[in-house]
């Protein structure tokens, strides 16, 4: 399908905020390089996108397969085949969006998918990363990535991709407002806590019980807790607590995870047992020396005792860096025909 114009199709998750802000990042470098931009963005992600540029809401698959997901998927590829033929763009970029690569795909248009969650079905498994969490995750990365024509995957260590010529591996991006005051850690600020799901009470308690002030950002009502600030999720607020934060204690997202490896903040970051995506980053980070983690089922205050007890010992650098998501995603659609 011919292009008529230097556009664009760029589709994202909706589950967490780790999607969202990266894409937003690339959005930005994709119209400052002269591209229009047509965005469709899942539940949790459309707010953020929407504040970058013009976005239509759309339904995401659900993260347990369930009867409706076959219905969504059709309906999802529908909606993405008018929209192709409505403003056909040079290339689609999918930050983990299925249905978005499938309807690329069907109407033989490029497509580039982004995302952290690729890394094992793309790159070789790093020591210390347990092998049935990496197989399972290799296999829903090609399950998920169907339609996808080369790889961006997103990575907060170094590795090495399997295949050089299908996939890029990419540092992430950073977002501008980081970027523009970098975090100083401050021993004597409060520790910053977030969580994507509410099922941290149990740390959030001994992190009371701890003494050390904690800002909690947070959509869910919590109850009062001695030593900890609540507040609601909000980006400007977020990055200004963060930059002066000693340690953060949260889900191990790989975006949040990110932003504490390139600013030098330490991270104690939990997940669900059966979140193999999530497990995998926390053994990544403990394997390079950058913080630690474990399950929520795991979870217990001594660990986390020694975690903040570590706080003053020297830090190790973070990672080489690969190139950035931006220029990977820029350059592969350059390089298309």
């Amino acid at each position: 399908m011919p292009a008529e114009k230097k556009l664009v199709h760029y589709y994202v998750h909706g589950r967490g905020m780790g999607h969202a802000t990266r894409s937003v990042a690339v959005i930005h470098a994709l119209r400052a390089a002269g591209y229009e931009v047509r965005a469709f963005a899942g539940p949790d992600a459309v707010q953020l996108v929407a504040e970058a540029t013009g976005c239509r809401p759309v339904e995401s698959l659900p993260a347990r397969l369930g009867l409706r997901t076959p219905v969504i998927l059709a309906s999802r590829v529908v909606q993405a085949l008018a929209a192709l033929r409505a403003e056909p763009p040079r290339a689609v970029v999918s930050d983990s969006d299925l249905p978005g690569l499938m309807a690329a795909r069907l109407a033989g248009v490029p497509a580039l998918v982004v995302g952290h969650g690729l890394l094992a079905g793309t790159c070789h498994r790093p020591p210390g990363v347990d092998p049935g969490a990496w197989r399972r995750e290799a296999w829903k990365v090609r399950s998920s990535s169907v339609g996808a024509t080369h790889h961006v995957a997103v990575s907060f260590v170094p590795l090495t991709p399997l295949e050089p010529a299908r996939t890029t591996l990419a540092a992430p991006a950073l977002p501008a407002d980081l970027l523009a005051d970098p975090p100083r850690p401050d021993p004597r600020a409060p520790l910053v806590a977030y969580f994507r799901d509410d099922n941290a009470h149990a740390v959030l308690d001994r992190l009371s019980e701890h003494g050390h002030p904690v800002t909690l950002f947070t959509r869910y009502v919590h109850p009062p807790r001695p030593g900890i600030d609540v507040r609601p999720v909000g980006r400007a607020p977020f990055v200004k607590a963060l930059r002066r934060a000693p340690a953060v204690v949260a889900s191990a997202g790989s975006q949040l995870m990110s932003e504490c490896v390139f600013g030098g903040v330490p991270q104690f970051a939990l997940h669900d047992a059966d979140d193999d995506e999530q497990r995998l980053n926390v053994e990544m980070l403990r394997g390079a020396g950058l913080g630690d983690g474990c399950a929520f089922r795991d979870f217990s205050p001594a660990r986390l005792h020694r975690f903040l007890e570590g706080l003053s010992q020297p830090r190790q650098p973070p990672p080489q860096p690969h190139p950035d998501v931006t220029e990977a995603v820029i350059g592969w659609i350059e390089r298309l025909p």
